[in-house]
């Protein structure tokens, strides 16, 4: 849900001031990789299985990895309004350019769909069994900490 690693190790060492709204599905890669597995294995041929854990907003993710490193998480928060204002700028600017925008109106109207996802027929089909996000964000913070430093 970040726009790359970057972004992710400023919130893990309490280097992000900000989050902004929405959120989404957040699972360990473990376990999604579990639910591929499963789906090869028990998934009925011709189905789609939607892997994703619980939602959890922006502000509880940020808060859960600042937790994980011992820092504090980020207290601003920015309206959705504001970010698009700023996303169709990126937009402007990164057309011409010919430039890749990781900030763009199509990222967040798609971060903007992830609420409505659900994993139950994985989880009812499957036997798929995701963890909590806190486990999988406690994970993931000590990896970006152990293998990453900031620019």
């Amino acid at each position: 849900n970040f726009a790359h690693w970057p972004n992710r190790l400023r919130v893990a060492t309490g280097r992000m001031p900000f989050y902004w709204e929405g959120g989404g599905p957040t699972l360990n890669i473990r376990d999604a990789a579990e639910g591929m597995v499963l789906a090869a294995e028990r998934g009925r041929i011709g189905e789609r299985y939607i892997l994703g854990g619980p939602y959890v907003s922006f502000g509880d993710l940020f808060a859960m990895a600042a937790r994980a490193a011992d820092r504090k998480p980020p207290r601003v928060k920015i309206p959705l309004s504001l970010l698009y204002v700023g996303a169709r700028v990126a937009d402007a600017v990164a057309k011409p350019l010919k430039i890749e925008n990781k900030f763009s109106v199509a990222s967040l109207d798609c971060s903007a769909c992830l609420p409505k996802v659900s994993s139950q027929k994985a989880i009812e089909e499957l036997g798929w069994d995701p963890g909590a996000p806190e486990q999988a964000v406690r994970e993931a913070v000590a990896w970006y900490l152990r293998d990453f430093t900031l620019p």
